[in-house]
């Protein structure tokens, strides 16, 4: 009966490890706030962004404040450089495609957000 439940608790963990989502850390500075300065279009057009506009990355969350569109939360995964945001049953995925300390550019279905540390 021991060795039933020890494979049991056994057995049990491993499902909850393979299922388990990635938690973002900050080890490269991504968690905090950070002003939308911009955003470029896929044909290249580039729309400056009034202050004021917002996105924020938290250790299970993503917010964005657009001025004219309200607050928007997404919960996501990081694999790499690859943002898998969730929006009810829908993925989203958003792309870091640079990233410096005070400076990062992120390919979004809207466009590439150009993004300064706030």
């Amino acid at each position: 009966m021991y060795r039933v439940i020890n494979y049991f608790v056994i057995f049990s963990a491993l499902i909850l490890m393979g299922c388990t989502q990635k938690v973002p850390t900050d080890s490269d500075g991504l968690i905090g706030e950070w002003s939308l300065k911009a955003i470029t279009n896929s044909d290249g057009e580039s729309r400056q962004m009034e202050s004021g506009n917002m996105v924020e990355f938290t250790s299970t969350d993503i917010v964005e404040s657009i001025k004219g569109y309200g607050k928007r939360r997404y919960s996501y995964s990081r694999e790499a450089n690859v943002l898998v945001l969730t929006s009810g049953a829908d993925k989203i995925v958003w792309s870091i495609l640079s990233q410096q300390q005070d400076v990062l550019n992120v390919e979004t279905p809207v466009g590439v957000y150009q993004l300064a540390k706030h």
